[in-house]
């Protein structure tokens, strides 16, 4: 919790009566300056956005039938085949709540000169927007498939930033383990700021982008290959600060993810941020002192299939 009178980011002025289309212009207002922060929820698995309905428990289960094995053998004439099993891979996961908020007080609300309960819940859209992103990127960048720089056989040993040769060997694995492309027909490669700046740089980057504007969605630097990159801020990469060389080189990991890499489950559409602002004069405040605005939600995203994402380790 933060006091407002400590802080002036955290001031808000707030009426003794919250009408519903005022909550509802705040709730909007977190909401415009939350969905400019997600990048990576748009692309867990469509199938897997699953809602739990309410009343019915915290947890639920991804399931997957795994693909069967090949048939090579010629029927003999006559006489029938045995029969395949089927296999069913089975995901948990369990939905958690997350939120912030903070303490207004009425003194605040008679002094403050701007408009501090509009900007207070821009700066917790802001807060919530990028609580959630970097708990999915937690999540999404620590799965099992890993390849390092130059074909290097470990963190350690990565000696040479991002190359062609390894963006083709991040797609050759994910193609190798049937991986199929996301919606558009297209991998995606979520990279650091300072990989997407060495990546422009290529020469195979320059010849394939150099005229390409449209299409891009939000923070997409262009494509190569049959990767969409996406550049992460640098507060949600996952930096390995003196991992390489003689422990004074930083590696860098990018994403390379197809269909069915992650899901996120929550409770009928508890994932989208709820605004939640209490007056003056809410709960044990006998002197209208104190008002306080905040954001909680409850979800849940967990790696669905290892095979469906790749690491890549670069200086």
């Amino acid at each position: 919790m933060a006091t407002l009178n400590q802080t002036i980011q955290d001031n808000t002025a707030v009426s003794n009566k919250l009408t519903a289309e005022v909550a509802e212009f705040y709730s909007k207002t977190l909401l415009s300056r939350l969905i400019p922060e997600l990048r990576f929820a748009k692309y867990a698995s469509k199938p897997s956005m699953t809602k739990i309905p309410k009343r019915a428990g915290d947890k639920i289960s991804f399931r997957r039938i795994n693909s069967l094995a090949l048939v090579t053998s010629a029927l003999t004439e006559g006489v029938t085949p045995d029969g395949q099993n089927l296999s069913i891979s089975k995901i948990d996961t369990t939905v958690v709540q997350y939120g912030g908020w903070v303490s207004i007080t009425d003194l605040v609300d008679m002094v403050a000169l701007d408009p501090i309960i509009t900007e207070t819940a821009e700066v917790l859209g802001e807060q919530a927007g990028q609580s959630i992103e970097k708990i999915i990127a937690d999540v999404i960048f620590a799965g099992t498939e890993v390849l390092y720089a130059g074909a290097g056989a470990a963190r350690a040993a990565v000696a040479t930033t991002i190359s062609a040769a390894d963006i083709l060997a991040a797609t050759a694995m994910l193609k190798k383990a049937n991986v199929k492309p996301l919606e558009g027909g297209d991998y995606v490669a979520f990279v650091p700021i300072k990989v997407a700046h060495d990546i422009m740089q290529l020469s195979e980057w320059v010849t394939a982008n150099t005229y390409r504007h449209d299409g891009l969605v939000q923070g997409e630097i262009g494509k190569l290959y049959g990767v969409r990159f996406i550049e992460v801020p640098e507060n949600f990469a996952t930096v390995y600060e003196n991992a390489a060389g003689t422990g004074t080189l930083d590696v860098y990991a990018s994403l390379f993810i197809g269909k069915d890499y992650f899901g996120i489950a929550d409770v009928e559409g508890s994932a989208k941020p709820e605004m939640i602002v209490k007056p003056l004069g809410s709960g044990d405040d006998p002197l209208n002192q104190r008002a306080t605005v905040g954001w909680k939600t409850l979800f849940s995203v967990k790696r669905m299939n290892e095979s469906c994402g790749v690491r890549l380790e670069t200086l």
